[in-house]
């Protein structure tokens, strides 16, 4: 229900943007966690990092000094 308020390719952040501020609002969770979005990135991270140096990654992913995603 919540998917079909807005137009993903024009609203894209505005329902998360909208839940995060009724979270603090609200003193509740919001619908994806610090700790969830977190999970999400170090997963598209060590995708890029494994198609880049084409190799496995293990999980926890290790920081990279000097790699700021750009490259």
């Amino acid at each position: 229900e919540i998917f079909n308020k807005y137009d993903p390719t024009v609203y894209y952040m505005q329902c998360q943007i909208e839940d995060f501020v009724n979270a603090i609002k609200n003193d509740s969770d919001p619908l994806v966690t610090g700790e969830a979005g977190r999970k999400t990135v170090e997963l598209f991270t060590s995708i890029y990092r494994s198609t880049r140096d084409n190799i496995s990654v293990k999980f926890p992913l290790k920081p990279e000094p000097g790699f700021d995603g750009r490259g």
